[in-house]
């Protein structure tokens, strides 16, 4: 399944290797692109001389024996790899794979001790990172934006920009595409590496606890991002060794909870045609339902769910308009009613007679006779039954088969009132 050149190779250029000092040197002001302390992560890989034609195959299970990143096997293992590698992978490959993951490491560590930066595409794209983590923290003091990851969303902007400008260099290198998604996938890793020890520096710095406690949350949530692109990394590496990857991926689809293959009565043309309406229906049942892939509680609960624990918990409170216990459940309900109206029943915005009937039978608005006899949540869990049963006939009618969840996932435990419970692989 891996190919017989792993063909990761960055071109050569005009920028030479890193070479990490024994001491940290001052990085405390950012110098120009091309000075000694700001040196290219670009670096050339060797790719393995894979000449034998029965190069020697290993199985998924072996796989950590012979590398150093247990997060590679984690990779590979994941569902929507293993149909590409179920007669094995190639040990020399995977190997090529584990170094270049271990070069990387490197890097993110040599930054995370301030040794090196990571290389820019822009110029201002450090400058950009600093405003962005003032300009969060700030946000919080005065709620100028209304949401919580001000500085985040400025960062990943900003690393966007800058990548932006990398791939246009690769493009007029004429680098192949493989070889630029493993290039930018390292250095957007790198990148974010830089931006999360710049927030940390931030944070030392402040003086104020509470200031400081507002800028930990975005920090965490940048480190999250960090671990992502970390994985992207050797996505990306897989990717550039296997045969007809993109064209196998299109086979798998993103399902609630895991994910799922299409059987052999789905030609690739009949895939294009149902794309749109299959990830339309998948994105509704996820919101509805819930998914215990989602990083949030509230995605693994999903909107029906979250309706039955506010009115138990809170009965009176979710029907006094003026209380945020209602104002949830009228922003909730109505993300119901209106999927279930527009997916379900398929009707148009203007409901018919007949249609009003059936919309209001099953998703009629709270009311306190409904609340009190527990017909209300009654209903909403015969909707539940109703979307599941309904997803299992769409995904027949598609001929997708589930082939399982990812190798460890959250799963929203009802019984738990919101607490996670975690769960191994299918």
């Amino acid at each position: 399944m891996i190919v017989e050149n792993f063909g990761v190779t960055p071109p050569k250029r005009d920028i030479e290797e890193i070479t990490l000092e024994a001491e940290p040197k001052n990085v405390s002001q950012e110098p120009a692109r091309g000075a000694a302390i700001v040196e290219s992560v670009r670096t050339t890989a060797k790719p393995p001389e894979l000449t034998s034609p029965t190069a020697q195959k290993i199985s998924l299970d072996q796989i950590s024996k012979y590398t150093e990143n247990p997060e590679l096997k984690k990779v590979i293992n994941r569902v929507e790899y293993k149909p590409f590698f179920k007669d094995g992978v190639e040990l020399l490959a995977v190997q090529e794979i584990d170094k270049r993951i271990t070069a990387n490491n490197k890097k993110l560590e040599a930054i995370g001790q301030r040794k090196i930066k990571p290389f820019f595409g822009k110029d201002d794209t450090g400058k950009k990172f600093l405003a962005a983590i003032a300009a969060g923290l700030g946000a919080y003091a005065s709620a100028m934006t209304g949401t919580k990851n001000f500085a985040l969303e400025i960062i990943d902007q900003a690393i966007a920009d800058d990548l932006a400008i990398q791939k246009e260099q690769l493009d007029r290198e004429k680098v192949s595409i493989e070889n630029q998604n493993v290039i930018l996938a390292e250095q957007r890793s790198q990148l974010y590496k830089e931006a999360e020890m710049m927030m940390q520096d931030a944070i030392n710095k402040i003086a104020s606890d509470t200031d400081r406690a507002q800028l930990i949350q975005e920090s965490e949530r940048l480190k999250l991002k960090g671990v992502e692109s970390e994985n992207k990394v050797i996505e990306a590496l897989i990717q550039s060794t296997t045969d007809d990857l993109d064209e196998q991926r299109q086979r798998i689809v993103r399902l609630r909870g895991g994910y799922g293959q299409y059987g052999p009565s789905m030609s690739k043309e009949k895939i294009l045609k149902a794309q749109q309406k299959i990830d339309k229906f998948v994105a509704g049942t996820r919101a509805m339902l819930g998914d215990p892939e989602s990083e949030l509680e509230s995605g693994q609960k999903g909107v029906i769910q979250q309706l039955i624990d506010i009115v138990e918990e809170d009965p009176l409170s979710s029907l006094v308009p003026g209380m945020a216990t209602h104002a949830k459940v009228t922003t909730l309900h109505n993300k119901m009613r209106n999927f279930y109206q527009r997916d379900i029943i398929e009707a148009g915005a203007n409901l018919t007679g007949i249609e009003v009937i059936i919309v209001d039978n099953i998703v009629g608005k709270p009311n306190p006779f409904g609340v009190a006899t527990n017909t209300y949540v009654d209903k909403l869990k015969v909707l539940i039954k109703e979307l599941e049963a309904k997803e299992d006939t769409f995904l027949r009618q598609y001929d997708i088969e589930k082939v399982g969840k990812q190798a460890t996932f959250r799963k929203y435990d009802p019984k738990k009132k919101g607490k996670t419970i975690v769960t191994g692989d299918n």
